[in-house]
């Protein structure tokens, strides 16, 4: 093999590496992509469950006591329709966002973009519910 043969040689394999490495990286970022989805699944789901399960347990009590104060049957149905609402919200957000991430990821050329702080809004926002809940409670 002569000296130009072996250097196509390498180039060949260096460029080969190269392409393999970067469509290896692509895969581990769809995989994370996914699994982050997967994960605002079960958190929405366990918002949305809880919501629903609050409601229903005031459903219970209202029929089983009808006696039972107007104002905490209203407290705890729109708490328990706000955790509905953050966990479809939330859900909502992270459809959106893993799709966008897909699709950088499939672009030829990736840019790296911080994605949305779903967590932190998702966090605010249950701070905001809670907080709601607490003054309506107490008064």
């Amino acid at each position: 093999m002569t000296p130009t043969q072996q250097e196509s040689d390498k180039k060949q394999k260096l460029e080969t590496g190269v392409h393999q490495s970067t469509d290896l990286a692509r895969d581990r970022n769809r995989e994370a992509t996914d699994r982050t989805l997967m994960a605002w699944i079960r958190t929405s789901l366990s918002l949305i469950g809880f919501g629903f399960g609050a409601s229903k347990a005031i459903e219970y009590l209202e029929k089983v006591h009808p006696d039972l104060g107007i104002d905490l049957i209203r407290t705890v149905s729109l708490f328990g329709g706000a955790f509905i609402g953050l966990g479809s919200l939330g859900l909502l957000a992270a459809l959106i966002q893993h799709r966008v991430i897909l699709r950088r990821i499939q672009s030829p050329v990736y840019v790296y973009q911080a994605p949305w702080p779903i967590a932190e809004i998702m966090a605010g926002l249950l701070l905001l519910v809670g907080l709601i809940a607490l003054v309506d409670f107490f008064l």
